[in-house]
C-alpha cells in the first residue's frame, strides 16, 4: 500500500524587509523570519488599537460615571426631600391624634364627673360550703365587690340602681354523684338557668 506523502515548497524570494525586496536578498518567504516579521508587525498594530481602544474606554467610563453620580446624587436628594416631607406628615398626624385622644378623653371624663356614664358591678361568694334546697334562693353572703351597691348580701337580691344593661354570670361547684340546677331568676322569671351532675 502507497503512503500519500505531502510534500511543501518553500518559494524562496529574495528580500530584507518588504515582500518586493525580499527577492532581492535571496530570503524565503515562508521563513522563520518572515512568519516574526509579519507577526511583529500585527502586534505592533494590534497594540496601538489597543491603546487607542483603552483611551475610548476611559473617556467613555469618565462620563458614564460622571453621569451615574449626577444621578444618584439627584435621586439621593429626592429622597431626602421625600423623607423630610413624611415626616413631617408623620408629626403632624400623631399631634392631631393625640390631640383629638385628649379631647376624646377630656369628654369621658366630663361624662363620667357628671355620672352619664356610672359603672355598677358586684362580685360575691358564699363564705361557705352550704346545702342549698331545691326552690330556695342561693344567698351569697361574702362580697368582694360592690361598686352603685347594686347587691344586697343579705337577700342576695341585685336591684339595677340605673336603667341599662347589665351582664350577669354564676359559677356553680356540686359534690360528687350529685346535681345542681340553678338559674338566674328576674322578677320571678327565669332569664336563664343550667343544670350539671358530677360522677
Amino acid at each position: 500500500m502507497l503512503t500519500p506523502i505531502l510534500i511543501v515548497v518553500c518559494l524562496i524570494s529574495v528580500t530584507s524587509g518588504h515582500p518586493h525586496e525580499r527577492r532581492q536578498n535571496n530570503e524565503p518567504i515562508c521563513s522563520k523570519f518572515d512568519y516574526e516579521e509579519k507577526l511583529l508587525e500585527k502586534m505592533i498594530r494590534m497594540e496601538m488599537k489597543m491603546e487607542r481602544i483603552i483611551e475610548e474606554v476611559k473617556e467613555v467610563k469618565e462620563k458614564d460615571v460622571m453621569s451615574v453620580a449626577t444621578n444618584l446624587s439627584q435621586r439621593v436628594g429626592k429622597i431626602e426631600n421625600d423623607v423630610i416631607q413624611f415626616q413631617s406628615v408623620i408629626n403632624r398626624t400623631m399631634i392631631e391624634f393625640a390631640d383629638s385622644l385628649s379631647q376624646e378623653k377630656n369628654k369621658l371624663s366630663d361624662l363620667a364627673d357628671k355620672s352619664l356614664i356610672p359603672i355598677v358591678r358586684f362580685n360575691a361568694r358564699l363564705s361557705s360550703t352550704k346545702s342549698v334546697n331545691t326552690g330556695n334562693k342561693v344567698v351569697f353572703d361574702t362580697v368582694i365587690t360592690n361598686q352603685g351597691v347594686g347587691y344586697d348580701k343579705s337577700t342576695g337580691i341585685f336591684t339595677a340602681p340605673y336603667t341599662g344593661l347589665y351582664f350577669f354570670s354564676a359559677h356553680v361547684c356540686n359534690k360528687a354523684n350529685a346535681g345542681a340546677y340553678y338559674a338566674i331568676v328576674h322578677e320571678s322569671k327565669q332569664l336563664t338557668s343550667n343544670k350539671q351532675h358530677t360522677v
